[in-house]
């Protein structure tokens, strides 16, 4: 079983995110390699190129028996969310608790589909296979409570460590969605959740 995923929009989009309401990701200069000889030519080409790769790569494990479970973006969100927490809860104003009450540090979920609209398309060009098991994060994280919002906590728990990773929590969030539907798509595969014990 390959278990795939990872921050493809970020190299089809050679930029980082902004969830245009305020928020950036902290920007460096890991992404100007992608100008570098290797990668040059125009960006329909190199965008060409690399979901070439992918699709040939993945249905070549899958050709050869392999398991592949896809996992699709997590939705980013642009500010660090531990520390927009803290200096949120720093503010005693009505403002502030009435922007927590509804949701507190959320993202369009409008602004993420246009963001990873390419990465969708290289992944769905992947033709479907009984081993293959396509992952939505956007559907543990998006939609909950709040329509047209990504969220990054819920009552008790924060979901992310900054602005893209998940905490250990959100992570179990994920880790128990891609199990349960392996379970469910080959009975096979039995999972133990040890995760359980996360709080």
């Amino acid at each position: 079983i390959i278990i795939t995923g990872g921050r493809l929009t970020a190299l089809i989009e050679t930029e980082y995110f902004d969830n245009q309401e305020g928020g950036s990701e902290h920007l460096d200069d890991s992404l100007h390699r992608l100008q570098e000889p290797g990668f040059k030519g125009s960006e329909e080409e190199r965008i060409n190129k690399i979901s070439t790769v992918i699709k040939e790569a993945s249905e070549e494990l899958l050709d050869y028996g392999h398991k592949l479970v896809l996992v699709y973006p997590i939705p980013a969100v642009g500010w660090n969310v531990p520390r927009r927490f803290k200096k949120l809860m720093k503010d005693k104003s009505n403002r502030v608790k009435a922007w927590l009450d509804h949701g507190g540090v959320t993202t369009s979920y409008k602004v993420f589909q246009t963001r990873n609209k390419r990465v969708y398309a290289i992944y769905d060009s992947i033709k479907d296979h009984p081993n293959l098991l396509r992952i939505y994060p956007e559907k543990l994280f998006c939609n909950r409570d709040y329509i047209g919002r990504c969220q990054t906590e819920d009552d008790k728990h924060i979901f992310y460590i900054d602005d893209n990773h998940l905490s250990l929590y959100g992570a179990k969030i994920l880790v128990d969605d891609i199990f349960s539907k392996m379970e469910a798509k080959w009975q096979d595969i039995h999972w133990y959740e040890a995760s359980n014990n996360i709080k």
